[in-house]
């Protein structure tokens, strides 16, 4: 997940408080077993207003 996380990486330093952002790069971290970062990306992106009924 390194690099999938490293492209991520890039895109939110260009979108920081984009909750779509925030979500995807919670889900890398998730996927690579980094659960406390991901809780609090995705406690960002929902405070950033991330919309539930997104796909």
């Amino acid at each position: 997940m390194a690099p999938t996380i490293s492209a991520l990486l890039e895109i939110l330093q260009q979108h920081p408080e984009d909750p779509r952002v925030l979500y995807e790069v919670g889900g890398a971290y998730d996927t690579a077993g980094e659960e406390a970062t991901a809780a609090d990306l995705y406690e960002r992106a929902m405070a950033a207003g991330l919309d539930a009924s997104e796909p």
